[in-house]
């Protein structure tokens, strides 16, 4: 096999979890699939997160300092990361993991010796189409400083493309 596992990568809202569900649909000529690798995050929990096990600061920097994840960083002031566990064990069940990581995340797995072992994808959809589904997401009105933050993240985020 020529890559081991697929990062998913892009802007907020680009649909990056969506297509990495509909992928974990698809299964492979050996029956094997792909599959969502579960993240850790501080942030609070939103109702269609089911990808994410919340944690407190404290704990996500017990897990980092301790080596635990693959990859850490920290994206509109909450912390993300993936246990190395949880990615060892889709591959002990014979399925590719698929890692829905910040771009900045994507670039370090990507430059690290086992670049090979990933095959990379940078989702992207235009700014407007990007804060309609941010607003739709929040349920709620936003305020200035957030849109822009916002805005700033996915500029930044744009930033690694041609990396990711």
């Amino acid at each position: 096999m020529p890559f081991e596992s697929i990062i998913i990568t892009g802007p907020s809202c680009a649909g990056k979890t969506t297509i990495a569900h509909k992928l974990s649909e698809v299964f492979r000529e050996d029956n094997h699939r792909f599959e969502l690798v579960r993240a850790v995050t501080t942030r609070e929990q939103r109702e269609d997160d089911s990808n994410y096990e919340y944690l407190d600061d404290e704990t996500f920097e017990n897990l980092l300092s301790k080596g635990k994840l693959l990859i850490s960083s920290s994206y509109r002031n909450k912390k993300y990361g993936i246990r190395k566990s949880e990615y060892e064990k889709i591959l002990e069940r014979k399925c590719i993991p698929v890692l829905v990581i910040t771009a900045s995340s994507a670039c370090e797995l990507l430059d690290g010796t086992g670049q090979e072992k990933f095959m990379s994808f940078f989702l992207d959809a235009p700014n407007d189409i990007l804060h309609d589904r941010w607003l739709e997401r929040r349920k709620g009105p936003s305020d200035k400083k957030e849109e822009q933050e916002f805005h700033k993240q996915n500029e930044m985020d744009r930033t690694f493309q041609s990396e990711a």
